[in-house]
């Protein structure tokens, strides 16, 4: 079980050192909103160390379940859970930036085709991490049912 929760600590900090690279921008961005010359807005570094923090607390989880609760988790079953996280992860960290990047100088047409791509990217990516979540919670319920229903 240790190996699952350290392979969460490498993510997490391989995302919190993502956040600090600077993808190239447009003068705006796709997800700005800007309201009397004032830019307001989520950038890249914001969510690399957003999904670092959550990489960082799955770390802790799964060190500190078996012991405080005394029961183990599935190792295959928190392999996948950490197998679709890191995979939605890195789709959102590198793919959608990249391709953003890509078109910064292209025409318009390729901008908004990128934006739409870029949505499709985090939209998959958003729901893959939500399935690997329901997998975290599942093999959390069966480590406790199983244990219940020996005694």
């Amino acid at each position: 079980m240790a190996f699952v929760g350290r392979l969460f600590a490498i993510a997490a900090i391989l995302a919190m050192v993502l956040g600090f690279v600077r993808w190239p921008q447009p003068a705006t961005g796709f997800w700005t909103i800007t309201v009397k010359n004032r830019a307001y807005g989520l950038g890249w570094d914001y969510l690399a160390f957003s999904l670092g923090a959550f990489f960082a607390l799955f770390a802790a989880l799964y060190y500190w379940f078996p012991i405080v609760f005394s029961h183990t988790l599935s190792e295959r079953m928190s392999q996948a859970h950490f197998s679709l996280s890191a995979l939605a992860a890195a789709s959102v960290l590198l793919l959608a930036p990249g391709l953003q990047a890509l078109t910064t100088t292209r025409a318009a047409a390729t901008r908004s085709d990128a934006a739409f791509a870029s949505v499709v990217i985090i939209l998959i990516s958003c729901v893959l991490f939500l399935v690997a979540q329901g997998i975290f919670v599942t093999i959390v319920f069966w480590a406790f049912w199983k244990s219940s229903a020996k005694s």
